[in-house]
């Protein structure tokens, strides 16, 4: 890994100041619109996760929509990639300050986001074009992920009947000690759907951040377009919700006068 990092910055340092500073300039804008929601859900692992250094290919890290520069501005990132382009081994000592969330991602694939240090220096690092990267990285181990909610948040547990009933979710587990629902599918798609249900807001609310998350992963993944046109209205995916939660109801509603006419 370390001589393919030599050869790219050997490549590097053949072009131009004013070259680089120009193609730079391009790839960094690039990857600020190659933005993607963080799930809400967190992939499950029993005891906690924790950081292993390994390679990780850059095409899979993405930047996180709520992103956007702030130590350095991107004519400063720009900058400093051109002035340490040909600096292989500044390059790698700077690596060992990169932390990465890995999440499994629909199609069997992993994906990565920067989680604890490293934006800007990740950022560095593509406009250099480095195809690889060494990395403190938290791994999700296994197929399961873990969605945490309230047991007073009726509008959260509609959503989440919704998905079930649409088929974005299926064999899913609650944990009422946790107070979570275990998701047993690491390619779930229902997972990087899913609203943060800590927030405060109502059922529209909810909806809308499921609209929003659908919109930033839809050009990564394919989505059922009956599922896309129901999320890009907002009164069809509000009364979808609710036409599903009173199907539920009525459900529940005939098992109990079923279950009382049986014991008379």
């Amino acid at each position: 890994m370390l001589d393919e990092l030599r050869e790219v910055c050997a490549r590097e340092a053949r072009r131009s100041d004013s070259e680089a500073q120009s193609l730079y300039q391009d790839r960094l804008r690039e990857q600020l619109e190659r933005k993607m929601m963080q799930p809400y859900c967190m992939p499950y692992v029993e005891g906690g996760r924790k950081h292993l250094r390994k390679w990780v290919n850059s095409s899979q890290i993405y930047v996180d929509s709520n992103f956007t520069p702030y130590h350095h501005s991107p004519e400063e990132i720009v900058e400093y990639a051109v002035e340490k382009r040909a600096d292989a081994e500044s390059l790698y000592r700077e690596m060992d300050q990169l932390y990465l969330d890995e999440y499994p991602f629909p199609g069997g694939r992993k994906v990565y986001f920067v989680s604890q240090n490293g934006h800007h220096r990740r950022l560095e690092f593509a406009c250099i074009g480095l195809p690889k990267l060494e990395a403190y990285v938290q791994e999700a181990q296994g197929d399961v992920w873990r969605y945490f909610y309230k047991s007073s948040r009726p509008d959260v547990i509609k959503v989440f009947r919704w998905f079930l009933d649409v088929g974005l979710l299926d064999n899913v587990e609650i944990d009422p000690r946790s107070r979570s629902i275990l998701i047993k599918d690491g390619g779930s798609l229902g997972a990087w759907l899913l609203p943060d249900s800590q927030r405060s807001m109502g059922l529209g609310g909810l909806l809308s951040e499921i609209r929003l998350r659908a919109d930033s992963i839809s050009s990564h993944v394919e989505i059922d377009d009956r599922i896309l046109n129901i999320l890009n209205s907002k009164v069809r995916r509000y009364l979808a919700v609710q036409v599903v939660d009173l199907k539920y109801k009525v459900r529940y509603f005939l098992k109990n006068l079923m279950m009382s006419h049986h014991s008379l």
